[in-house]
């Protein structure tokens, strides 16, 4: 599933319209693993994705569409961080801050 800031539909909208009656896979879009993005702003999307779809029902977090050639390590990095410390069912996230 592609998303914001790919393509104008959020995680937010789309589970709010599908509910769980479809799986969602993917949500981070290739182009937040690149160079032009911040280690933030990927935290922040991974942290809008989590929230739109605690407690975690019908999803699994992937890259929507492929890691390109420019796609950085440390970005990857984070994203499987993000798996292993958030993706336990149900989602509990810290407080934002």
């Amino acid at each position: 599933f592609a998303c914001h800031p790919l393509v104008n539909c959020t995680i937010a909208k789309a589970r709010a319209v599908w509910q769980n009656r479809i799986t969602i896979w993917g949500g981070i879009p290739s182009n937040m693993l690149d160079s032009n993005t911040s280690l933030e702003q990927l935290e922040n999307q991974l942290d809008d994705i989590y929230r739109a779809v605690a407690p975690g029902n019908n999803f699994i977090l992937g890259i929507s569409d492929q890691a390109s050639p420019t796609a950085k390590w440390e970005k990857i990095k984070l994203a499987a961080k993000w798996v292993a410390d958030y993706s336990r069912y149900p989602i509990k996230l810290p407080p934002r801050v």
